[in-house]
C-alpha cells in the first residue's frame, strides 16, 4: 500500500512538473491517469483486505468504520477544497458543501457491508473477493457518469445534484429492508456460526 502511494505521488508529481513546463500533452495525461488508476486498484484491494489481518472478527465493524471515516474525509474534503480554490467560492459556501457531502458519505452503509463480507469470506479468498467487488463497482462508474451527464443536461445541475444526494440518502433505507438488517449485532462466520459486532 505504501509503494502504491509512492508510485501515485511520483506519477502525479511528474504530471505537475510537466504541466508547469508546458510539456504535458493529452498522451502524457492519459499515461499518468492509467498509472494512477492501476496503482489505485492494487491499493484498494489491499486496503479492504488489510483490516481483516489487523483486527479480531468482533472488531470488524469498528475497524471498517474508522477506515471509512478517514477515507470519506479525504475523498470529500479534498475535492471540496480543490473546487473551492478553482471556482473561488466563498469559504462559508465551500465549507457547507463539504460538510453536506461528508455527512452523506458518513451515512453510507459501505463499512457495514464490507464488515459482513470480510466476516463470511475465508482468509485465503479475501483478496479475490475484494478485487471482484472493486472490479464490478469500477465497471459501473462509466454508466454512472453517463447518467449524471444525462440528468444534468435534462434537469439542470442543481436538480441533478439534489437527486444524487437523495439517492445517497436512500442507502440506509435499503439496508434496513435488506437481509443484513436482520443480523442484529452479530456477524455471520464462515463456518455458519456468528461473531459479536
Amino acid at each position: 500500500m505504501v509503494l502504491t502511494d509512492v508510485g501515485r505521488t511520483l506519477a502525479l508529481g511528474a504530471a505537475a512538473v510537466a504541466g508547469l513546463l508546458d510539456g504535458l500533452g493529452l498522451s502524457g495525461l492519459l499515461v499518468v491517469a492509467f498509472v494512477v488508476g492501476g496503482l489505485s486498484v492494487f491499493f484498494d484491494v489491499a486496503y479492504q483486505v488489510s483490516v481483516v489481518r489487523l483486527v479480531t472478527p468482533d472488531q470488524l465493524v469498528r475497524g471498517n468504520s474508522a477506515l471509512e471515516g478517514s477515507r470519506s474525509a479525504a475523498q470529500i474534503g479534498g475535492p471540496a477544497l480543490g473546487g473551492a480554490l478553482v471556482s473561488l467560492l466563498s469559504a462559508p459556501i465551500a465549507a457547507a458543501s463539504g460538510a453536506l457531502f461528508f455527512a452523506l458519505s458518513f451515512l453510507s452503509i459501505r463499512r457495514i457491508v464490507m464488515a459482513v463480507r470480510q466476516a463470511v469470506t475465508p482468509d485465503g479468498m479475501q483478496g479475490r473477493a475484494a478485487a471482484t467487488i472493486t472490479f464490478v463497482g469500477m465497471g459501473l462508474t462509466p454508466l454512472g457518469s453517463l447518467l449524471g451527464g444525462f440528468l444534468a443536461a435534462e434537469w439542470g445541475l442543481r436538480t441533478s445534484l439534489l437527486v444524487t444526494a437523495a439517492g445517497m440518502m436512500s442507502s440506509p433505507v435499503l439496508m434496513a429492508l435488506s437481509p443484513l438488517a436482520r443480523l442484529g449485532r452479530e456477524l455471520p462466520a464462515p463456518g455458519g456460526g456468528r461473531g459479536r459486532v
